[in-house]
């Protein structure tokens, strides 16, 4: 079983190319970012999977919203056909914050 999902299959997920920090690494034993914006909201996803890293940010009119640092396993399993990503997260830390 493979444990960390392909590069074209993080990008199919997100639909977008991600930030990487060091072009010259793997993905796995580097930091990687994806940027999602939709209407008046913003998603980072910053990955690190060789420390199990992973850092989400949605921020709403700039504004952050929540953010999670959790410690992370992504793992890319197939079953029955059907082909899924695994996010399990260990040690959920939010911050949500309410301007009004």
């Amino acid at each position: 079983m493979q444990e960390f999902p392909e590069d074209f299959e993080l990008i199919s997920f997100f639909e977008i190319e991600p930030e990487v920090l060091d072009p010259d690494l793997p993905w796995f034993y580097n930091t990687i970012t994806f940027k999602k914006i939709i209407e008046n909201e913003t998603l980072y996803c910053s990955f690190s999977p060789a420390y199990g890293d992973l850092d989400l940010t949605l921020l709403h009119n700039e504004q952050p919203k929540i953010v999670l640092t959790p410690k992370l396993m992504v793992i890319n399993y197939s079953k029955s056909g059907l082909d899924f990503l695994l996010f399990i997260i260990f040690e959920k830390f939010y911050c949500m914050t309410h301007n009004p």
